[in-house]
């Protein structure tokens, strides 16, 4: 299982130095599917746009949740704990600075 993991690990590093090469050789504003549209196609950037996207919206909702889970069994908080908490959070994280005028 060690092994597996340090695989893993060196793959993650040489396609992050891959995509650092890339970026110096041909800055671009755009992600990864920008470097797979000039390198192999139209194709190709569109079919690796889609599947970020699909990443983004349902990998990590899922990822979340089963952390949550975990979470939630190592913890033990009630159910009350984790609503009012959710809910101080959405109230009061995200509400926007008001600016004072300067007299």
């Amino acid at each position: 299982m060690l092994l597996a993991y340090a695989i893993a690990g060196m793959l993650v590093v040489l396609v992050m130095r891959m995509l650092g090469e890339m970026a110096v050789a041909q800055p671009d504003t755009g992600s990864f599917s920008t470097y797979a549209d000039r390198a192999i196609g139209h194709w190709a950037g569109y079919i690796i746009g889609w599947l970020y996207w699909w990443f983004w919206v349902l990998v990590i909702p899922l990822e979340a949740n089963a952390a949550a889970t975990i979470l939630h069994a190592l913890v033990r908080l009630g159910a009350d704990v984790g609503i009012c908490a959710g809910h101080h959070l959405a109230a009061h994280h995200h509400q926007p600075v008001q600016r004072q005028e300067l007299r």
